[in-house]
């Protein structure tokens, strides 16, 4: 081995969260439609990406149970809620690009 690096946590998350941004879907579903991001410590990094500043408050959340996150369907009624105009947001939602 000729060298090796070492992140902070932090310097990780930005890393993904930089790797997630540029991946072809993504950048579609920000050219073309939906891009829902649920709040975590990873996450954050990609809001910063996108909006270039951090969220205010609490962004750290998650669990994960035996089948899994199961966000899909919250994400699914929020977006619902936020075209009738009701404000649902438990996570970030970005419609062609527009938080």
């Amino acid at each position: 081995m000729l060298a090796s690096a070492v992140l902070t946590p932090s310097e990780s998350k930005k890393l993904i969260s930089k790797a997630v941004l540029s991946m072809p879907e993504v950048q579609n579903a920000l050219k073309n439609g939906y891009l829902v991001i649920h709040p975590c410590s990873t996450a954050v990094f990609m809001y910063e990406e996108l909006t270039g500043c951090l969220p205010e408050g609490a962004w750290v959340f998650g669990y994960v149970g035996p089948q899994g996150t199961g966000r899909s369907l919250e994400a699914i009624r929020s977006i619902a809620l936020e075209k009738q105009g009701i404000p649902a947001r438990k996570q970030w939602i970005f419609y062609k690009g527009v938080l």
